[in-house]
């Protein structure tokens, strides 16, 4: 129930914010949200499986995105994490920066969304500085090597999640083509 928690606060602080989903009403284990019904951007960007399995690489894009798309996409996604790393309430991390995180409306706006890792950094007024934290391990072809190794962390992850990201809407390939998420845990 936590996590549908964090989703609901974070949701709800940002739901006036046009890059983040909009959030109606939370109740117990449940977020009611404005409907999302495009694509998300892991189905326009990763076409198939995204990994070589052993195929030479391929320089060739593997989507039918422009470059102004995949810019503009870009943009927005990095947007929406600016607004969770400079909110005037303190750092909040996102925890879990993917592709299929950030949604399309039925009005083609992109928003950000799957809140329920987040994590609101706290702050040491004696070193005026936020305090890192551990999440536990995480894995996934996107993820920062603290992660992997479950180190102490801060809203820096969010952002080498953020290039691996990019680089995958860039090629249509995972930053780890070769490996599934649990091969590219181990790497």
């Amino acid at each position: 129930m936590e996590n549908t928690h964090m989703d609901a606060l974070v949701m709800g602080t940002f739901t006036s914010n046009p890059l983040i989903v909009n959030m109606y009403a939370h109740c117990a284990t449940t977020v009611l949200t404005e409907f999302m019904g495009g694509a998300n951007v892991e189905d326009i960007a990763i076409l198939g499986s995204g990994q070589l399995h052993g195929r030479p690489y391929d320089s060739d894009s593997k989507n039918d995105l422009t470059v102004e798309q995949k810019l503009d996409i870009a943009l927005l996604m990095a947007k929406a994490i600016a607004s969770l790393h400079g909110f005037k309430g303190g750092v909040i991390v996102h925890n879990d920066i993917q592709l299929c995180q950030f949604l399309y409306n039925e009005q083609g706006e992109l928003k950000m969304g799957d809140f329920n890792r987040a994590e609101v950094m706290l702050f040491d007024e004696k070193n005026k500085e936020y305090c890192r934290y551990q999440n536990g391990e995480g894995w996934g072809n996107y993820r920062s090597y603290e992660e992997y190794w479950d180190l102490r962390i801060n809203e820096k992850i969010d952002v080498l999640s953020m290039g691996n990201n990019i680089y995958a809407l860039l090629t249509g390939q995972w930053i780890y083509p070769d490996s599934d998420d649990q091969v590219a845990k181990v790497s």
